[in-house]
């Protein structure tokens, strides 16, 4: 028996809502690249809207997405508290916009293949951008987009910003 329904855990959603221009705000565990713990606890939300295209290659979906996000940290483990590093300087900032950047990047693309790979489903529209290709209703169902959507390969470029505001102590 086909299983026609799928489900996604909460970082593939918040992955798609990402994608889909529909995240408010989201708190995420990401790796800690100062590693005073394992992970530090973000606030991430949408800073612009998620900048999506679509070309063919070779006939092939190939889809784009420009992220740009803005984080704020919410808390770590008592150990980064009484560590020495100082979590907003300049050069420990940029490290954990990298990790956070590698870490949704990473995510991103795993949630993305998942749904044209084992989904078949164009949930966040796509198709949308890839219409203007298609002069005609009837070249657009010749084209098939579902059928063809389930071999798209992708370009992600997650962009974080972190912004200080919140303190712990």
């Amino acid at each position: 028996m086909i299983n026609w329904f799928g489900e996604l855990n909460g970082l593939e959603t918040i992955c798609h809502m990402i994608v889909s221009n529909n995240l408010d705000t989201s708190i995420l565990q990401i790796p800690n690249p100062l590693q005073d713990s394992e992970t530090i606890d973000i606030k991430l939300e949408l800073k612009n809207k998620t900048n999506s295209k679509v070309s063919f290659v070779n006939g092939t979906p190939y889809i784009e997405c420009n992220i740009d996000l803005k984080i704020k940290i919410l808390s770590t483990t008592e150990d980064s508290i009484t560590s020495k590093s100082n979590y907003f300087d300049k050069q420990n900032s940029e490290l954990i916009e990298q990790a956070c950047n590698e870490y949704l990047t990473k995510n991103i693309y795993k949630y993305l293949y998942k749904i044209c790979k084992e989904y078949k489903c164009d949930i966040d529209g796509f198709g949308k951008y890839a219409l203007k290709y298609f002069p005609t209703l009837d070249e657009w169902n010749e084209y098939n987009w579902l059928e063809n959507f389930e071999n798209s390969f992708f370009k992600i470029d997650v962009d974080s910003t972190l912004e200080s505001g919140y303190s712990f102590i």
